[in-house]
């Protein structure tokens, strides 16, 4: 069970067995759904769970919980043996299997620490679990804003944009042998900065929570301002190519240049 929320009015409540069941299997099950929702690009869900296990595992180290510390080791072997096949070219992918394999061992993990030491944070286990979770929350609230099901798959997760705008502004298309891998290398500072914050804060419930609102709030700005400049530029090219003009010419094939020129 998820013995506390580190909020003091609703921690009572959660202490009651339905409401702690409640969200205990709301937990477990979301967190595995997150990291499932990650793996869209070459090595993107496997070196997310490597930082979420290695910062766990920080955590471990400096609270005596040894023998949970050595079953993290054993989860950052495994995923690091992976991504050794899945990153950069992608030979060998998680699937569901795999990746709501290490989400739900990993929340699992995090539950167990939360147990057996009443001075950690959940807040500052959510920064440690920040990226995914906030992958997935934001995607939740865009489809339901939009009029969506929640459930509905699409294409307009923050990796997703990265990988688009690098195609638009940069590189071109048709170039996911660079594109993919790129994108999993751009995202992992901010995958990494949440749980860095976490496992410094480890211990600090108010400190952490903020945290967790800035870490939000940068999320979204960046979401908007990446989707705002590629639809700029989208609408800069699609207006050019109705003139005649080619604004990106290194996007376009040989023969295409010629025709746009």
């Amino acid at each position: 069970m998820v013995p506390r929320i580190g909020l003091a009015p609703f921690d009572a409540i959660f202490a009651l067995p339905l409401p702690a069941l409640l969200l205990s299997a709301l937990v477990l099950t979301g967190t595995s759904q997150a990291f499932n929702l990650l793996d869209g690009l070459h090595g993107l869900c496997g070196f997310a769970s490597l930082i979420t296990a290695g910062g766990l595992g920080l955590i471990g180290m400096q609270t005596g919980q040894d023998q949970t510390v050595q079953v993290l080791w054993v989860v950052i072997a495994t995923v690091g043996g992976f991504l050794l096949v899945n990153f950069p070219r992608g030979l060998l992918f998680l699937g569901d299997a795999g990746a709501y394999l290490i989400g739900f061992v990993l929340a699992c993990i995090a539950v167990k620490m939360l147990q057996q030491n009443p001075d950690l944070s959940p807040w500052a286990v959510v920064l440690v679990f920040f990226w995914p979770l906030a992958d997935m929350v934001f995607a939740v609230m865009r489809r339901v804003g939009q009029h969506k099901s929640p459930f509905r798959a699409d294409r307009l997760h923050f990796h997703h944009l990265v990988l688009r705008s690098l195609e638009i502004l940069i590189l071109g298309k048709k170039r996911g042998a660079i594109s993919n891998p790129l994108t999993t290398l751009i995202l992992l500072p901010m995958m990494a900065g949440p749980a860095i914050l976490g496992v410094l804060f480890w211990n600090q419930n108010g400190q952490a929570l903020a945290l967790v609102g800035l870490a939000a709030i940068f999320f979204v700005l960046a979401y908007g301002s990446l989707l705002a400049a590629t639809k700029r530029r989208r609408l800069a090219f699609t207006r050019g190519a109705r003139m005649g003009l080619s604004l990106t010419p290194r996007h376009h094939s040989k023969r295409q240049r010629r025709y746009s020129s």
